[in-house]
């Protein structure tokens, strides 16, 4: 029988500003303007540590209720193309494959920001938190929310990407959670993704009329 994913319990910690304040994440700039300086500060990174915990339970929940194969490694981080982030650093990368490839394999790629950026699919990735900056003000919870809405869904086949011809062909993704959807397109011309990257995903695309599915259960053993 499946469990229900749960969050680990991670410690409350209050960071403080150079005054002795202490900062409210989530809410703080209120109803101010918040100063054009905080888009380019990322100040207390270590207030998201707790995401790599939330990660591993993901990681755990996946293996204990579907079928899927695990491996581990940095080589594992597919080629973004761009200039990518120079700030950060891949610490840990887990590849997670469902047993059924119509469904949708994720990558866990564990940042030392400290943040965690999940490659769902072929073609997309989610970082988490989704900035970090001081304007943008997330806090644990809700880069945390984030990141598992985000696995909770591929695993439940809520996941889709897909290419659309055309004047201007385009690269599209959506996904559904309980409680809302998100969604993305793109021209391909604006791209950074390597060309063999989406020349792949093509002929995958082309096996899966139906888009990505849901995991497979993990088969339980008789006693």
């Amino acid at each position: 029988m499946s469990e229900s994913y749960q969050r680990p319990s991670i410690a409350a910690t209050e960071f403080t500003a150079d005054d002795g304040a202490v900062i409210e994440y989530g809410n703080r700039w209120g109803m101010d303007t918040t100063p054009d300086e905080a888009y380019s500060r990322g100040s207390r990174p270590e207030r998201f540590a707790g995401l790599h915990a939330v990660a591993d339970a993901l990681l755990g929940h996946l293996r204990a209720n579907y079928g899927c194969v695990i491996e581990e490694g940095l080589a594992l981080v597919p080629q973004q193309g761009g200039m990518g982030n120079q700030e950060v650093t891949s610490v840990r990368a887990v590849r997670i494959t469902p047993s059924t490839p119509d469904a949708a394999p994720l990558i866990f790629e564990y940042l030392d920001f400290p943040s965690v950026q999940v490659h769902a699919g072929l073609l997309h990735a989610a970082p988490a938190p989704t900035c970090g900056c001081d304007a943008c003000d997330e806090t644990l919870d809700t880069a945390a929310d984030e990141l598992e809405r985000v696995v909770l869904a591929v695993a439940a086949g809520e996941y889709k990407e897909w290419f659309t011809g055309g004047f201007s062909p385009a690269l599209h993704m959506s996904i559904t959670f309980p409680g809302g959807s998100s969604s993305s397109a793109g021209p391909l011309r604006f791209s950074s993704l390597p060309r063999e990257r989406i020349k792949a995903a093509r002929a995958v695309f082309k096996t899966l009329p139906g888009g990505w599915q849901p995991w497979p259960a993990r088969a339980v053993s008789p006693h």
